[in-house]
Parts: structure tokens; C-alpha cells; sequence
């Protein structure tokens, strides 16, 4: 199950199966703030987090009990911050740190097997 929370305009969680992720996405597009979270019963050490706003999103990773986001290497100047609104607050993260809406979906949708993920992916501790 992926814990879904939209902010706008109060929190509203749910749960929501996995075969069913892609409509549950594409469903919070107007929310201004949302966040997927898929933690794996009885392995806390491995959470994936999507932070998705109307077009871009950001994503965080606990694999062996170390926390990374994923990362674009090819951004120019990638450590300067942004401020993006995460859980209905403002939040600084940098740069390289903020993809595409579509690839937080893409993520998420291969949430059930983290070392995959890790390997795939380019990713920076947080």
C-alpha cells in the first residue's frame, strides 16, 4: 500500500494499492502539495518518499538505513536551493534534487524493489 496525502486544503491521507498508484496520481494534480510514501511492512530502514506538486516533484529514498534524493548530475549548479512546497509548507531543496512529475510517478511505480531503484538511479545523501 502507498500512503497518499494531499495538503490543499487540509491534509487528507489514504491508502492506496499499489495496482491502483497510477490513477491515484494522476487524481492529485490540482492538489497545490502531495506525498507519496511507500514503506514496506517490517523494513522501515527501506521508504520511498514523492513529494509531487502540479509539474514537478521530488523524491527521497531510505535504503540501508541511509536517507538520499534522487539526484540529476547534468544539472548546472545543482546545489543551489529552490524553494518548492512539500507537505503543505515551503520547503528548500536543491536544484538537481527536482524532476519531472512523470518520473515521480515512474519512481513510485517501481517502489517494491528499492536496491533496483538504488542501482538505477543517480542518488545523493541527504
Amino acid at each position: 500500500m502507498i500512503k497518499v496525502e494531499t495538503w490543499h486544503p487540509r491534509r487528507e491521507p489514504r491508502l492506496v494499492p499499489m495496482a491502483e498508484i497510477r490513477d491515484a496520481y494522476d487524481d492529485t494534480i490540482d492538489s497545490k502539495s502531495s506525498m507519496f510514501t511507500w514503506e514496506p511492512q517490517g523494513y522501515p530502514e527501506d521508504t520511498l518518499m514523492v513529494s509531487a506538486g502540479h509539474s514537478s516533484s521530488f523524491i527521497a529514498l531510505m535504503y540501508e538505513r541511509c536517507f538520499y534524493l534522487l539526484w540529476d548530475d547534468e544539472i548546472k549548479d545543482g546545489e543551489e536551493r529552490w524553494t518548492i512546497e512539500s507537505s503543505g509548507q515551503p520547503t528548500s531543496i536543491p536544484r538537481a534534487a527536482i524532476t519531472t512529475r512523470r518520473r515521480g510517478l515512474e519512481i513510485l511505480e517501481e517502489a517494491l524493489d528499492p536496491p533496483a531503484l538504488f542501482a538505477k538511479y543517480s542518488w545523493r545523501d541527504f
